[in-house]
């Protein structure tokens, strides 16, 4: 007879998902998260630590001459964070005040959902 290893979501996740941007550091409270589904699943220490790192991280500046002659400098970024079942969506987010450690989280929860 085969294991059921599924856990219910409740159990992994925190309900309260749509919060977690407003907590000081959501790439960390993102990964807090996957340490306790890593312990949960008895996760293998060396995919723990390939899965604990973003696979790929691009920061462009972009510069903008406004109407006024003005030249503003804007930073962006996008993270590939997993590639190994394929193609990656990745986190990407336009905003002003987006950061690095933002889409890192964005992209690690992506990390297999654009896959079924």
């Amino acid at each position: 007879m085969a294991t059921d290893y599924r856990i219910p979501a409740h159990k992994l996740v925190r309900p309260d998902k749509d919060s977690f941007l407003d907590e000081e550091n959501p790439f960390e409270a993102m990964m807090s998260r996957f340490d306790k589904a890593a312990e949960l699943l008895d996760l293998e220490p060396g995919l723990y630590k390939v899965l604990r790192q973003a696979e790929k991280q691009v920061i462009v500046s972009i510069p903008v001459m406004r109407d006024s002659g003005e030249v503003d400098v804007f930073e962006g970024y996008r993270v590939l964070y997993n590639t190994s079942r394929g193609p990656a969506k990745g986190g990407i987010r336009f905003d002003l005040n987006v950061t690095l450690e933002e889409v890192k989280a964005l992209a690690a929860w992506m990390t297999g959902s654009a896959r079924s």
